[in-house]
């Protein structure tokens, strides 16, 4: 068996892996720094799918109200269309009718 040092350490033989130069050993600093990485990522992929719920979204809600805008603006165009159309058409047959009314009081 092997002794034990003056503070209390086994010898050498017994701790390979610690006395193996050769071999690596990721750091403290390598696990933190891909931790981060991956922390990071993370956020920026989710910020970036909030982003495009957002502009979609926003995208959709302006389409739509641009939309509604336009068709408003179509029903009162023919909704005005309309009623100068059924006011000339009055005014025609009123005048029409007056024309024919006095055409014939001359005629007797």
């Amino acid at each position: 068996m092997d002794s034990l040092d003056g503070i209390g350490h086994t010898s050498r033989s017994e701790q390979p892996i610690l006395n193996d130069t050769k071999k690596k050993i990721p750091s403290w600093n390598h696990s933190e720094s891909d931790f981060h990485e991956e922390v990071e990522s993370d956020f920026h992929e989710e910020v970036e799918s909030d982003f495009h719920e957002e502009v979609e979204s926003d995208f959709h809600e302006e389409v739509e109200s641009d939309f509604h805008e336009e068709v408003e603006f179509h029903e009162e165009v023919e909704s005005d269309f309309h009623e100068e159309v059924e006011s000339d058409f009055h005014e025609e047959v009123e005048s029409d009718f007056h024309e024919e009314v006095e055409s014939d009081s001359m005629k007797k």
